[in-house]
């Protein structure tokens, strides 16, 4: 059995489609979901995140304003929206 601490999501979506994503501790399955975006396409989903490293995913195809939910099995799930 794995012991995963709980881990906090630091989400920005500076502008572009992208999505900058960081944490406190390592999380586990990190995975993106966006809603009602029918044909959007997310560059890498369902990855780990070590502490102090960030990780940057385009999403194209999604309109601006779209709501993206970034979630990890140790995170709460975390809501942004895209410019």
């Amino acid at each position: 059995h794995l012991h995963l601490p709980p881990a906090e999501l630091d989400i920005r979506a500076p502008a572009d489609g992208k999505i900058q994503i960081s944490t406190n501790v390592f999380a586990r399955q990190v995975s993106l979901l966006i809603d009602n975006a029918a044909g959007a396409l997310i560059e890498d989903n369902h990855f780990d995140i070590a502490p102090g490293r960030s990780r940057t995913i385009t999403v194209s195809g999604a309109p601006s304003g779209s709501r993206v939910t970034v979630r990890a099995v140790n995170a709460e799930p975390t809501t942004v929206l895209l410019e």
